[in-house]
């Protein structure tokens, strides 16, 4: 009997019911519905692989959430954003155990961070272009190093999020400024004489995460404010890579990143094109972006594991160059709600879905063609005992 049953992995949240994202699941839910898939919610701890069922939550006929008892899923949805590494740890045997289970297929596997990232696409020969220098911090000595062959450096969590712990490091005369965002994501600016003192002050940040350092790109429009080009690209109904949708994140002019979670706002992609570059300008900026929305997906799929969607977050330097900044494998997609594109927005929560479809209907097929070669077998088997 085959499981038409995806299941949405997530995370714990102090609410009612307890998990966040709730808007965008009740829309998977309720298209699921509609296409013949039951979709349940639920946490990894709520797994048990005795019975091989789960304890999760839907929503139901009568538009409230409640709770289900259902076959482990086939097929997993992984939306789980650990917030650290103690939530990290208590969960992990539990994914591990439906990672490695042959029945399970996994839409997505989340990539490891910027580091793997980096290294991963650094050996693609049409990628690296867009890839800043980069290094795994070590000690103050590295800082020195970095400052002499740049004016200004970025630091940066490798397994950071929402710009939180981001550092800008700028050498003056007179000092070291820094800005950017400290560990609550509190605005961060300050002014250090010296190198040592900078380090005494940064220990605490490279003492509870590892950092990369990069030089700083000026990422800026004509009014100096920040900004970055959000790419989704998601698989979809024919189990192929396309571009939901682009926009561009803004940042508050006071920071040195344009998160959304950071002050920022969001601006239709080709408004912002037209009022920022000429039409040559654009055409040489969106030919940049072609190479990395065809070509990154589908190799760092093949470099990683399953991928079902990437956020791809891209920069614009004052010559007009792009630059990779960030890939995320569990991407948001509420910059198009902001936005008000409709049909952008409901393609971008509808997408997995729809790859999930993609997927039953292929093993469907499989599992049909292989009964019919086995009946085919079995035929020329008998025939072959009653010539004889």
């Amino acid at each position: 009997m085959n499981n038409t049953w995806l299941g949405i992995m997530t995370v714990y949240a102090p609410t009612q019911p307890p998990f966040p994202e709730k808007a965008f699941f009740r829309t998977l839910i309720q298209a699921g519905t509609r296409e013949g898939i039951s979709v349940i919610v639920f946490h990894p701890n709520q797994v048990d692989f005795q019975s091989r069922t789960v304890r999760g939550y839907t929503w139901d006929d009568t538009s409230k959430w409640s709770t289900v008892t259902a076959p482990i899923p086939n097929y997993i949805y992984d939306r789980c954003f650990y917030s650290g590494r103690t939530y990290n740890q208590q969960h992990k045997p539990a994914v591990a155990k439906l990672l490695q289970d042959p029945s399970i297929r996994f839409l997505g596997v989340g990539l490891k961070g910027k580091l793997q990232m980096f290294n991963t696409l650094k050996e693609h020969p049409s990628l690296r272009q867009f890839l800043p220098p980069t290094e795994v911090y070590s000690s103050s000595a590295q800082l020195v190093e970095w400052l002499e062959r740049f004016p200004s450096i970025i630091l940066k969590p490798i397994n950071g999020s929402l710009g939180i712990g981001v550092l800008k490091v700028a050498r003056t005369a007179q000092s070291l400024r820094v800005e950017g965002r400290g560990r609550r994501n509190a605005l961060i600016r300050r002014s250090f004489p010296s190198i040592q003192q900078f380090s005494s002050f940064f220990h605490s940040y490279a003492r509870s995460w590892k950092y990369l350092i990069q030089p700083y790109l000026t990422l800026r429009n004509k009014e100096e404010v920040p900004f970055d080009i959000r790419l989704l690209t998601q698989k979809d109904g024919s189990g192929q890579w396309a571009t939901t949708g682009k926009a561009i994140r803004v940042g508050a002019k006071q920071s040195i990143t344009s998160n959304l979670h950071g002050g920022g706002k969001a601006l239709p992609f080709n408004e912002f094109m037209l009022a920022n570059y000429t039409s040559t300008q654009i055409k040489t900026i969106k030919e940049q972006l072609h190479i990395i929305e065809t070509m990154l997906p589908a190799y760092l799929e093949r470099q990683h594991g399953p991928l079902v969607e990437l956020g791809i977050d891209v920069g614009i330097d004052r010559e007009h160059k792009v630059w990779l900044i960030e890939v995320n494998s569990k991407p948001g997609r509420e910059i198009f709600d902001r936005l008000n594109e409709k049909e952008t927005a409901l393609l971008s929560k509808l997408n997995p879905l729809f790859y999930t479809k993609y997927l039953m209907d292929s093993r469907g097929h499989l599992q049909r063609v292989s009964q019919r070669s086995k009946t085919r077998q079995r035929r020329k088997r008998n025939t072959g005992r009653k010539r004889t």
